[in-house]
């Protein structure tokens, strides 16, 4: 009876879970793809730089968001790693930037959300016309430690049970070979969790200016994009981490610092390491049985 009641309490969690899921299918390209070139002729309408250095409002940054968001994360890094993928993963190549296109649609609002708050009416950066200097580099390089720390911490829950079967699954998705789009390919949580939080928790303490942390974003795009590259970059960490599941290694940023420090680093993808992974987990999970 009690067994019966558990499950009946999880099964709306589960259904919730499933919904939401369902929300990033790839059979929703074709209509994300429709709905997104037909409000491009709208959000061009008054179309204005968001990042000049003045104050815009949210309107602003989505529309700038809404038309760049698909192009600079999806279209052009598909595009350009296409010129040296061989032909016989052309295939899987597509189905990737479809599912990274119907993400990156859910993905609009809140990012478009989460810039209006760093650059816009007040903006949690600071806007200056002054020449920048050697502490805005001071400040690049903490929004970086930052992002390492965080991007660490954060990994890591969401390869925890219930995070990676209800969101960050979906990101392994297609395991063994990755493409630079496949960087985009996450939801609202990732985004802001995993992706984001880094980059945004120094702010509660240090005045960092705007262009200073457009910057550490660009940088953390372009590495990030690179690093999901089976072909750019078949030794990287990142492309090791997405040869493994849920149990995985490498769930740093830039460097193997904190997968070092706390035994998580693995510079070759290692079967029997796979192995014990799956092998401690069950362990655990009996264990926890037998309590």
């Amino acid at each position: 009876m009690a067994k019966g009641g558990l499950q009946s309490r999880q099964s709306p969690v589960k259904a919730v879970v499933d919904f939401y899921n369902g929300l990033y299918d790839t059979k929703h390209f074709s209509v994300c793809l429709v709905v997104w070139l037909c409000g491009i002729p709208i959000a061009l309408q008054n179309f204005q730089n968001c990042y000049d250095g003045h104050a815009h409002p949210f309107s602003t940054f989505f529309k700038s968001v809404y038309v760049s968001l698909p192009i600079s994360t999806i279209i052009l890094p598909g595009a350009l790693e296409l010129l040296w993928l061989p032909r016989e993963q052309h295939e899987q190549w597509a189905n990737a930037c479809k599912k990274c296109f119907v993400s990156g649609m859910w993905n609009i609002l809140p990012s478009a959300f989460v810039q209006y708050h760093l650059h816009g009416t007040n903006s949690w950066t600071v806007r200056s016309p002054d020449p920048h200097g050697w502490v805005d580099v001071g400040h690049f390089l903490l929004l970086l430690a930052s992002h390492e720390f965080w991007f660490y911490v954060c990994h890591r829950i969401n390869h925890t049970e219930f995070f990676f079967s209800s969101t960050h699954g979906h990101h392994h998705k297609n395991k063994g070979l990755v493409f630079m789009v496949n960087n985009s390919d996450v939801d609202v949580w990732e985004l802001l969790f995993q992706g984001l939080w880094g980059l945004i928790f120094p702010l509660f303490f240090v005045k960092i200016r705007s262009l200073t942390h457009l910057a550490a974003l660009g940088f953390f795009f372009v590495n990030s994009c690179s690093f999901h590259s089976s072909k750019m970059r078949p030794g990287a960490l990142h492309v090791v981490h997405h040869q493994y599941g849920r149990h995985a290694t490498n769930f740093g940023l830039y460097t193997p610092l904190m997968d070092k420090l706390f035994g998580t680093y693995e510079p070759v993808f290692s079967p029997e390491t796979a192995g014990k992974l799956i092998a401690a987990d069950l362990a655990a999970k009996a264990g926890k049985k037998a309590n």
